[in-house]
């Protein structure tokens, strides 16, 4: 089972979805081992590394994962994907500086990502930067005026940073703008 997985992966998106499925199904070793073997078999894609790295965070191996991180984005320099997985095994680390930076070039690279603008509002947030966070959000809203997530986000973080008595004057102010 283990040789087919590995010989039919073809396309990255299918080894995504085969790391997502086997976690439920497999222990982790089993699937961390099924990972790293689709990893040697196809160095080429950067879902084969993705798939190893979120495993390593899923099994919080966080070390690890930061470390595999760094070689991914070093070997797809412009993968935004990458780049944002690196984000978030950088947090597993607690190393909030180079969460960011990693967030920040993902968002370079991917400007019109709601996923990757809102994790980089997140972090934000975290550090306690509400007026970074508030305008990473409004350039979401601006790039996807349908989406309500980015919208949501800045609503709530209008309301964290004091600024809300303001906006409670017209609440349409934090969700029509």
């Amino acid at each position: 089972m283990l040789f087919r997985s590995i010989r039919q992966t073809l396309a990255g998106p299918s080894l995504l979805n085969f790391a997502a499925n086997a976690r439920g199904v497999w222990p982790a070793p089993r699937v961390l081992a099924a990972l790293e073997a689709a990893l040697a078999a196809r160095l080429d894609l950067w879902e084969a590394w993705a798939a190893v790295i979120q495993e390593l965070g899923a099994q919080r191996r966080f070390d690890e994962a930061a470390e595999r991180s760094k070689h991914a984005v070093e070997r797809f320099p412009f993968c935004a994907n990458l780049w944002l997985i690196r984000a978030q095994a950088l947090q597993g680390v607690s190393d909030n500086a180079g969460e960011l930076d990693a967030l920040k070039e993902a968002a370079r690279l991917d400007p019109h990502s709601l996923h990757i603008s809102i994790e980089l509002a997140d972090a934000y947030e975290r550090r306690g930067d509400l007026t970074a966070a508030g305008t990473v959000l409004q350039m979401a809203s601006i790039r996807a005026p349908l989406a309500s997530a980015p919208r949501f986000n800045l609503a709530r973080i209008t309301w964290r940073s004091e600024e809300h008595t303001s906006e409670l004057q017209s609440p349409c102010n934090l969700v029509c703008r």
